[in-house]
């Protein structure tokens, strides 16, 4: 992601949301304690 985008709340709580979504689902196909 560009760094000079705007982030107006709209766009952090998406980013935010699809953040965890993929993250959660990387939790399930990794074993614990794999890097990001």
């Amino acid at each position: 992601m560009q760094e000079s985008m705007h982030c107006s709340p709209e766009l952090l709580r998406f980013v935010h949301a699809t953040r965890a979504k993929l993250f959660s689902e990387n939790k399930k196909h990794r074993p614990k304690g794999a890097a990001f």
